[in-house]
């Protein structure tokens, strides 16, 4: 299966106190990308920059997502899935509209109180001058909008109103948008993660943080320092371990967080946090949909603790997320025609061009100054043009092109010097058609063989094997012809 594994662009040149969390995603990307080609699948990875480009471009059946962001701005995650739903693409874990809901905390809570899922007394702050009398002290204090637990530290659990006005200033200058102010259920915290499998939910062992050497006096809270700085006393002083609970409150733990799950619409995968009080009542404190994946994230452990091994649970996810890809229209090559270069073709193959996001812009360059002169030896009704091309048509729209031609100093030897097809189209045979049209115009013409060149990267790995699948041979490579690392690969096919 071809999987695109996408992942914000941006997230690679995170700055700032911040950063730990939004670039470790960057890492997360490379290791799934190789996960799923231990798998046996086509793994790339996808950074997305100008993120409606990339997305059109990508062949993947399906895209794999961890963009926990868009252009570094957390709050505008859903962004991306929603271009996901809008080109009608198959991707894992939650949809745009779960993504927002989850992203402001003040409807998720919401949402989980209207379902009767058990949640802290408190509500969402617009001003630090609003009446705060009602508020259930402590309290804690957290960003409406924000997770991987920013703007959390040692101050944000308040126990008087003078406190809580400060802090909540403090927020909304930080972070805007709103501040969540919550009872502070002093207990145990517990994560329970949650992975679907076609209709069914497995809710995988539970996790419990363990505070035991966390600094003395601080609230036992699970701060941004505590999760990703590592040289802080909070990081050393708190880990996730295996949660050891008795078959009552095991019970009620999940099904809590089963209901949290469903409550917000989350799919694929999900891990739902939850506080235990006093009373042995579990309260939902966060729903997280597309947690981190990382190997050593809590997601991953708890995985592991069930038996499931990382690149299965990878894997699992991906076909998830298969399981709901779109049909396939029923165009191939027996509904597109072949024909030749029409001068209102131009424009249409030099978008296909550009949409396969696999070419410099000195290289688009090369692409249009081929078409152009491929058009104007149609005008000039040249009998052996340098540049032939043969063009897929479906419906009166071009879906492709291959352009070939005579090589230099030669009597029979033709090259291939562009196949392209739609991205929307690809993966339907009519590259493998264009490629024929090519070989049996040159065969015509006295052709020996055809030869095409490619990159040795291993992001033209697809490229190579459609070759290899089209009956033709390796002929050899130019080392580092393009750059550094980078050969010049031969392929060739005998016309006779």
């Amino acid at each position: 299966m071809r999987i695109d594994v996408a992942y914000d662009a941006a997230a690679a040149h995170a700055e700032g106190p911040e950063a730990t969390a939004v670039s470790e995603v960057v890492d997360t990307a490379t290791a799934v990308a190789e996960a799923l080609r231990r798998r046996g699948h086509d793994a790339r990875l996808l950074p997305l920059d100008d993120v409606a480009m990339r997305v059109r471009a990508s062949t993947a059946d399906v895209i794999f997502n961890l963009a926990e962001s868009l252009r570094g701005q957390t709050s505008l995650e859903p962004a991306v899935a929603w271009i996901y739903e809008l080109e009608g693409r198959a991707f894992t874990g939650a949809t745009a509209s779960t993504l927002e809901r989850c992203l402001h905390k003040g409807v998720t809570r919401a949402l989980l109180r209207d379902a009767g899922v058990a949640i802290p007394e408190g509500r969402v702050l617009q001003d630090a001058n609003a009446p705060l009398d009602d508020l259930p002290y402590p309290v804690l204090l957290k960003p409406v909008q924000e997770d991987a637990s920013h703007g959390i530290d040692l101050g944000s659990v308040v126990h008087d109103q003078a406190s809580a006005r400060a802090r909540i200033a403090s927020l909304l200058e930080r972070f805007g948008r709103g501040v969540v102010a919550e009872e502070w259920i002093d207990g145990r915290e517990l994560n329970v993660s949650i992975v679907q499998d076609g209709d069914t939910l497995r809710v995988l062992p539970a996790a419990e943080i363990d505070f035991s050497a966390f600094p003395e006096g601080a609230p036992k809270v699970l701060t941004y320092d505590a999760k990703w700085n590592e040289e802080s006393p909070e990081y050393t002083g708190s880990r996730a371990v295996a949660a050891e609970l008795d078959e009552n409150l095991r019970s009620r733990v999940e099904e809590t967080a089963l209901a949290a799950f469903r409550a917000l619409g989350l799919r694929g995968y999900g891990r739902v946090d939850l506080r235990v009080d006093a009373r042995r009542i579990p309260f939902v404190i966060d729903v997280n949909p597309n947690p981190a994946l990382a190997r050593d994230a809590g997601f991953a452990l708890a995985a592991d603790r069930a038996g499931l091994d990382w690149d299965t649970l990878v894997e699992r996810i991906a076909l998830e997320a298969a399981s709901r890809a779109p049909k396939k229209k029923a165009l191939g090559p027996d509904r597109v025609s072949l024909v030749p270069l029409r001068v209102d073709h131009r424009e249409e193959l030099l978008a296909h061009v550009r949409a396969t996001g696999a070419f410099r812009d000195d290289e688009l360059e090369v692409a249009r100054e081929l078409i152009d002169e491929g058009l104007k030896a149609l005008d000039e009704e040249r009998e052996h043009p340098d540049y032939e091309f043969v063009v897929a048509e479906h419906d009166g729209r071009a879906v492709g092109y291959a352009c070939f031609g005579l090589a230099s100093l030669s009597d029979g030897f033709f090259d291939l010097y562009w196949i392209v097809v739609d991205p929307h189209t690809q993966g339907r045979g009519i590259g493998r058609s264009l490629l024929r049209a090519a070989e049996k115009r040159a065969a015509a013409r006295g052709g020996r063989w055809l030869v095409a060149e490619t990159s040795g990267m291993p992001s033209y790995e697809a490229t190579r094997a459609f070759y290899r699948a089209s009956g033709y041979v390796e002929l050899g490579r130019l080392p580092e012809f393009y750059r550094e690392g980078d050969d010049k690969v031969f392929f060739g096919r005998a016309l006779r």
